[in-house]
């Protein structure tokens, strides 16, 4: 049965269309993976064909920033489109230019390079678009290229669990790359949800640099530590796999993200682990001065190294907030410290390439908080295709 031409460019005019629409609506008040799924829910009749075509296009278009800021929605979508997928699912000739369609094989800088001859006010330099400094061992040509790009999934798989973790992708099919011991890479947009093995916490999905940042943290057994933002608790538990023997007491100020914290643990979790809901700017720390011989701090930031995950922030992250966020880094530091013991190692960790968030606040932690920076490093995740995350190891004389 062959398709008819003239139907298909119907459909697929009316596809970009829908596209086009959905982007438009869109205001960055949330992430878009949230506002996609109130969409689709409102809109039960698209397929699961269409659902991941306007995902992709959708989130190709943002890829692209600012770039052709003052062009239609649909040339942005096209051109986008054109840029990250080439001519592989996208109705490319739609376009003014369909001799472009016979480009079967091409690298994303080719693809670049056609739209700066086609639109010479393309400029990669309005993909990413923020005055801010970016930290070393962070080149942001490279850095701009690598969001037009999806990262791959990673995933760490507990201690012992790789067996049983191996046997079930391979059971669904799905192509897998063992990049360390518990390290695990896997084709972005891959569904994990149904595997007996994520069902019971034999594994957990953390971004290749996270996990890389977690090893460096210097535990050792039967410490005390405290991962005083943990969110939904990535690092608490690597830690634990780690090291099973420390004491750990892990903090949100969420009671919702500790509750799906708690969802993750494994059955080999017990005791040593304390989960309290507090938040440290405004409430009265529960614990002793100096109780901990370690404190970990994966704090609050921009996320700026996750773009390539949420592409729509280089359209709506506003460059003001960037100073909302040294405040509170700061304020977190000032408020932990004090209960960190004599030679006990506070480790700071961000998901931000912006020196702002990173160096620099480490240089003030220096300056104000008698912490002595004892290893301060980028773990850039260009050459993995991973996020790029930022850590530094402090020591309280």
């Amino acid at each position: 049965m062959t398709s008819d031409p003239a139907k298909d460019s119907a459909l697929n005019r009316n596809r970009l269309q829908i596209a086009c629409s959905i982007v438009d609506s869109y205001d960055g008040s949330e992430p878009f993976h949230h506002f996609l799924g109130r969409f689709f829910a409102a809109n039960k009749g698209f397929g699961s064909t269409d659902r991941r075509l306007y995902r992709n296009w959708c989130y190709s278009f943002f890829r692209i920033g600012k770039a052709l800021a003052d062009h239609e929605t649909v040339s942005r979508m096209t051109v986008a489109n054109f840029i990250v997928n080439g001519c592989s699912g996208f109705p490319f000739q739609l376009t003014a230019h369909p001799e472009f369609a016979e480009l079967k094989e091409s690298s994303v800088r080719d693809r670049v390079k056609i739209m700066e001859s086609v639109y010479p006010d393309f400029s990669m330099e309005d993909v990413f678009r923020f005055n801010a400094v970016l930290s070393v061992g962070i080149e942001r040509k490279e850095w701009t290229s690598s969001l037009l790009k999806q990262p791959d999934v990673f995933i760490r798989v507990n201690r012992s669990k790789n067996q049983e973790v191996e046997s079930d992708l391979k059971s669904a099919d799905i192509p897998y790359r063992k990049l360390a011991d518990q390290t695990y890479a896997l084709s972005a947009g891959v569904s994990l949800q149904n595997l007996k093995s994520f069902r019971k916490n034999f594994f957990q999905v953390q971004d290749l640099s996270s996990q890389k940042a977690g090893e460096k943290i210097p535990v050792t057994d039967r410490q005390i530590w405290w991962d005083c933002c943990c969110g939904a608790g990535g690092k608490s538990l690597q830690l634990l796999d780690l090291h099973p023997q420390i004491r750990l007491t892990s903090s949100d100020k969420r009671e919702s993200i500790l509750k799906e914290f708690v969802k993750r643990l494994p059955a080999a979790i017990n005791a040593s682990l304390d989960l309290k809901v507090i938040d440290i700017e405004n409430d009265l720390i529960p614990f002793q001065k100096e109780s901990f011989d370690g404190i970990l701090a994966d704090i609050p930031c921009s996320g700026s190294g996750t773009w390539g995950r949420t592409p729509e922030s280089l359209s709506f992250f506003n460059s003001n907030d960037l100073q909302e966020y040294v405040v509170r880094q700061k304020a977190i530091l000032q408020m932990v410290t004090p209960f960190l013991r004599q030679e006990g190692t506070l480790t700071y960790i961000t998901c931000s390439v912006f020196r702002e968030e990173n160096e620099n606040v480490i240089n003030w932690a220096e300056a104000h908080l008698n912490l002595r920076p004892v290893e301060v490093s980028i773990v850039s995740g260009l050459e993995n295709n991973s996020d790029s995350m930022f850590y530094a190891i402090l020591e309280k004389p």
